[in-house]
């Protein structure tokens, strides 16, 4: 900058000269050009140049502090013309450019991410049985990507998910299935904002029994192609100060298989509100209603209603409590219902800025029936700890306690009624690294245990895991 303004005082003091000195070097004898073409001919200069310096602070303000110091490198001095360039025959655009320039014009950010995740397991009781244990190798390969682009507060979301398991003995029950998700977030004012959730999902395999150990013996049964499909629509209104949060959610579930057994649709419509009574204590209450149609079963549909109140609480910037209550009741078409409730409490505490504790605690009536018992009672008991060694290493400890009580009045089978109990133990270790900022190895065991009085439930369980992540 200080050239410049150099070059334009320069500029004032040459100008003057050139008018007056003209006629001082005439008397001496000396001839030059006509003074008026003289001084338009250095104007010009003048003004390109000018014109030049105006045109580098435009581009100076969009360029990196490296760019500007190579652009002003290669400059030319004032007064020089650049020589013409060749004119170069226009290249045709591509699909691919064509879509990119549209992309750029409709959104501001574009992040894309690909992962891919390799994993090798042994499980010393793939059955899950009490007796004749089978031992198995597993191997899982899991690709996956992500792409978000963003405008403002909005964005759209799209995720691809694959997942394949081949078991090296057992290859019958080789389970492999994909997911692709796609979100839209519309967030127009500070007070209103619009989230639309789609999904497909497909599961091929032994990924289906896994959900009911119990009921099912994975090994001979017959494998069914399973698909499913959720649209959701989350409506968030945010008018006053202290209730600032409410959510109006619809959704639409559909899952179908093969042989038509777990066909069935669901529609749902469910309404939250929270409320905060001070800076650190909030109430919350939600509604859900939803209807399901079956195809199969001896019921054609049912209808379910749930109720939940919960309370946060934050006892510090590092310790936060958290209580839900819920109940629920369901209504079959031949007349039978169903109720349950579940009081759920959770704290959580960071220890530090690398270590972190929480427990849970659920004690509730199950609405499902169990065996010969139309309901059950649950403890539930969940700990975790979370700590970071380091930038790169992190490990995490985790143990479960759940206990089960069938008391007699519930009984509804046809042999003597009696008071049963299972018990549920479950320990977890986890250990990952962080070689590179695009791979990651982990190592997991985890170890399950039941014991029950209902004679083909319990079991004993290991399994180990070794595991790596690519990210590109």
């Amino acid at each position: 900058m200080k050239s410049r303004r150099c070059d334009i005082r320069c500029a004032i003091v040459i100008i003057p000269a050139l008018v007056f000195m003209p006629g001082v070097i005439l008397a001496q004898g000396v001839a030059f050009a006509p003074k008026d073409a003289a001084i338009a001919a250095y104007m010009d200069r003048l003004e390109a140049g000018v014109l030049r310096m105006r045109e580098e602070e435009r581009m100076l303000k969009v360029l990196s502090q490296e760019q500007a110091m190579d652009y002003l490198s290669k400059k030319q001095p004032l007064g020089e013309q650049p020589e013409p360039a060749l004119e170069q025959p226009e290249s045709k655009k591509s699909v691919f450019t064509a879509s990119r320039n549209i992309l750029e014009d409709m959104f501001e950010n574009a992040e894309f991410r690909t992962s891919l995740g390799a994993t090798m397991q042994y499980n010393d009781n793939v059955g899950l049985t009490k007796e004749n244990t089978k031992s198995d190798w597993i191997y899982n390969l899991n690709p996956s990507w992500d792409l978000k682009l963003t405008r403002g507060q909005s964005y759209l979301g799209l995720n691809y998910n694959y997942n394949f398991g081949y078991y090296l003995k057992h290859t019958s029950v080789d389970s492999q299935s994909q997911r692709f998700a796609a979100t839209l977030f519309y967030r127009p004012s500070h007070i209103f904002s619009f989230q639309l959730n789609e999904s497909f999902e497909g599961t091929n395999g032994s990924d289906l029994f896994n959900l009911v150990p119990f009921t099912i013996d994975r090994f001979n049964s017959a494998h069914h192609r399973v698909s499913a499909s959720s649209l959701s629509g989350v409506f968030t209104y945010m008018p006053w100060g202290r209730t600032n949060l409410a959510h109006l959610t619809l959704s639409d579930n559909r899952a179908y298989s093969e042989d038509r057994s777990l066909n069935n649709i669901t529609q749902a419509l469910g309404f939250n509100i929270e409320h905060y009574l001070n800076p650190i204590t909030s109430l919350y209450l939600g509604m859900d209603f939803s209807k399901t149609t079956y195809e199969e079963w001896d019921s054609k549909y049912s209808n379910s209603r749930s109720m939940l109140l919960g309370l946060k609480y934050d006892l510090t910037n590092i310790t936060k409590l958290r209580a839900q209550l819920s109940y629920s009741t369901s209504a079959y078409e031949e007349g039978d219902s169903e109720e349950g409730y579940n009081l759920n409490c959770s704290l959580s505490h960071k220890l530090s800025n690398f270590t972190a504790l929480s427990g849970t605690y659920t004690f509730g009536l199950s609405n499902s029936a169990s065996g010969d018992y139309r309901r059950y009672h649950r403890h539930n008991l969940n700990l975790s700890l979370n700590h970071q060694l380091g930038q790169r290493l992190s490990l995490s400890l985790g143990t479960t306690f759940a206990l089960d009580n069938y008391f007699k009045e519930d009984y509804i089978g046809t042999a003597g009624p009696d008071d049963k109990e299972r018990r549920q133990y479950g320990f977890n270790f986890g250990l990952g690294h962080r070689l590179y900022n695009w791979l990651s190895l982990n190592f997991s065991y985890g170890h399950s245990r039941i014991l029950s009085e209902f004679p083909a439930e319990g079991y004993i369980d290991n399994v180990y895991t070794w595991g790596a992540t690519f990210n590109f």
